[in-house]
């Protein structure tokens, strides 16, 4: 159950750090004036995001 859990919450990261991906790209699309910074701090949210993922799979037995 502990498991099922742990791989449920790894994906729910995942899926935030596809959905900020996906917000920075729209936005530069969409909005001319979109800052280096704004989309480094996107992508550095999104890294943080997916570590978290990745530390919250279990591990195989």
């Amino acid at each position: 159950m502990k498991r099922l859990r742990h791989i449920e919450i790894s994906k729910m990261f995942l899926d935030i750090a596809k959905y900020i991906i996906t917000i920075v790209i729209i936005g530069s699309l969409i909005n001319e004036k979109v800052t280096l910074q704004a989309v480094l701090i996107g992508c550095c949210i999104a890294v943080i995001t997916f570590i978290c993922a990745v530390l919250l799979l279990p591990k195989e037995e």
